[in-house]
């Protein structure tokens, strides 16, 4: 998140906000148990043009990271990485670079 907020065309939610967002929606819309469609009403609230998510795996030694960058209303993946490393003290070098990747994706620096 630091690595990405750094940029001057990014504009990054905090987990304040988010939560503020969320607490908003929630309460004006009856929301069944739906991530995509939490997200896509959070996205209409805060102004989002695309979503971040990702999930981390681990088998044995082996570290794999998975993000996708979304559209937030249709829910359609606009761009997918992921990165694999051995050991756990290998995770933020794994972050860094996958979010090097990313804002390459994105073309901003």
């Amino acid at each position: 998140i630091r690595a990405l907020s750094q940029s001057r065309y990014l504009s990054i939610l905090s987990t304040d906000r988010l939560i503020e967002i969320i607490n908003r929606v929630s309460n004006e819309h009856a929301i069944e148990n739906s991530n995509s469609k939490l997200a896509s009403l959070v996205a209409r609230e805060a102004k989002v043009e695309a979503i971040l998510v990702g999930n981390i795996s681990k088998d044995g030694d082996l570290l794999k990271i998975n993000v996708q960058l979304k559209e937030p209303f249709q829910g359609r993946v606009l761009k997918e990485e992921s990165i694999k490393g051995r050991g756990v003290e290998k995770i933020l070098q794994m972050v860094d670079h996958l979010s090097q990747k990313i804002r390459q994706d994105l073309q901003v620096t």
